[in-house]
């Protein structure tokens, strides 16, 4: 690229230079031709005017002082106009038109490498008859060889010193460029943490694709972290049920456990491994656009009392609180969604806010600024400062100590995918409570006039 480049831009400037060195030979050539025949025309008729013209001494005088190479009174035929004796050289009589001096007009122009200038004299003999001669003058005309040598001088240096500038050009442009591919090439080669900081980078346009490619490996790093971290989280909750499955399997084979307790607690980890693969394949499809939704236009506060009949079940079985307030609208408000998904987010939402909960869960339903919205909340101990930065973007990992049970940790992933996908937003408030406690998580969908 660099040798191309070097390459266009000198022969750009070698053609460009050249055809100017042509155009301005041809001009300045065109420029001498013109003013010498205007100025012999101009002397021809200055010198015409003396009476003692024909007197060559007087000639060889003039032709001296006005630095003519030709100078001579040639005799015109009476009749035919045609020069009876030599012309200066190397002019000759076929140049002339002899009707033009019989008519009293003078000639001028160039031949050869000549300018000339002729003038038609009408004088009387020593017998006093007329006599009709022409007074005839030459100049040479400067050759443009030294010129164009000159010229070509001027062009060779100029054509060096644009190909000194070329390759400093290429090599100012293409070096930020070769620094940014090598950067590029160790991101591809998986070298999450490349970055571009040759300082050289510093045009304005190439600075912004640095830092773009710096931001894109920044995030690369950050999303080969999050991957790195969501399967070893992964990895962790699979090999749980999985352990728990095979001991418990293995006391039945040994007759150290009752099959029936035993049973129940297979069953149980076998219903918590197919959710957490049901959750997997989910996600998978949502990171794919894989997913589909089968939307309609519904009543939010139908799918509201679906929820909440759900969730009071769900909160009796554990002694929890629950608190409903749905919709508060006289008109009709529609929202188009997918009822099964919607269901499935506010779901999620909820298992969330039981397995945190200290004494009781609420769902709160309210319209507002166009949007429907759907706020789960809970007084349990808030979400983790750690798990605030990307709360909706990586694998929250709720198996600890402040959690009733524990869970994939993908239910809050899910729930965003989802809902972005239906065109509405989510968003959570943590803590919510005067003691620094609590949880509201909300989610958003526009009202379909």
């Amino acid at each position: 690229m660099r040798r191309r480049l070097t390459y266009t831009i000198s022969s750009l400037v070698s053609g460009a230079l050249l055809v100017a060195g042509i155009g301005v030979a041809l001009i300045f050539q065109a420029d001498i031709v013109h003013n010498a025949v205007k100025q012999l025309t101009a002397e021809v008729q200055a010198i015409s005017s003396r009476s003692t013209i024909s007197n060559p001494n007087v000639l060889r005088f003039i032709k001296l002082a006005a630095a003519l190479d030709g100078a001579k009174v040639v005799p015109l035929g009476q009749r035919t106009g045609e020069p009876l004796s030599s012309l200066p050289a190397p002019l000759n009589v076929s140049i002339f038109n002899p009707s033009q001096f019989l008519a009293g007009y003078g000639q001028s122009g160039t031949y050869s490498n000549v300018a000339y200038a002729a003038l038609p004299l009408h004088s009387t003999n020593a017998l006093g008859r007329p006599t009709l001669s022409l007074l005839v003058i030459t100049r040479a005309i400067p050759p443009i060889g030294k010129a164009i040598i000159f010229l070509g001088i001027v062009i060779l240096a100029s054509i060096i010193v644009a190909i000194a500038a070329a390759e400093f050009l290429t090599y100012r442009f293409t070096k930020p460029i070769l620094a940014l591919v090598n950067t590029t090439r160790d991101i591809a080669d998986g070298n999450f943490s490349a970055r571009i900081t040759d300082a050289r980078v510093k045009d304005s346009e190439l600075e912004q694709l640095g830092d773009s490619i710096n931001l894109m490996a920044a995030k690369l790093d950050r999303s080969s972290e999050a991957e790195r971290q969501f399967l070893l989280a992964i990895t962790h909750d699979l090999r749980t049920p999985m352990t728990s499955i095979k001991g418990y399997a293995e006391a039945i084979l040994d007759q150290t456990l009752e099959p029936s307790a035993a049973a129940k607690i297979i069953v149980s980890q076998s219903n918590r491994l197919s959710r957490l693969i049901k959750d997997l394949l989910d996600l998978a499809k949502i990171r794919a656009s894989s997913f589909s939704l089968n939307t309609m236009s519904m009543d939010p506060s139908q799918i509201a009392d679906q929820v909440a009949a759900s969730m009071k079940i769900r909160m009796q079985e554990v002694g929890l609180e629950f608190q409903y307030q749905t919709f508060n609208v006289e008109h009709s408000t529609r929202i188009t969604v997918d009822p099964d998904r919607l269901a499935q987010v506010l779901s999620n939402l909820a298992e969330n806010a039981f397995k945190f909960a200290t004494n009781r869960v609420a769902l709160l339903c309210v319209i507002k600024d166009n949007e429907s919205i759907f706020t789960i909340a809970d007084d349990g101990p808030g979400i983790a400062e750690a798990a605030k930065s990307a709360l909706f973007e990586k694998p929250l990992h709720i198996g600890d100590t402040r959690s009733r049970e524990a869970g994939s940790g993908l239910g809050l992933l899910i729930s965003a995918g989802l809902i972005r996908a239906m065109g509405g937003r989510i968003w959570y408030q943590s803590p919510t409570l005067p003691n620094g406690t609590g949880t509201r998580m909300s989610v958003a969908l526009p009202i379909r006039k």
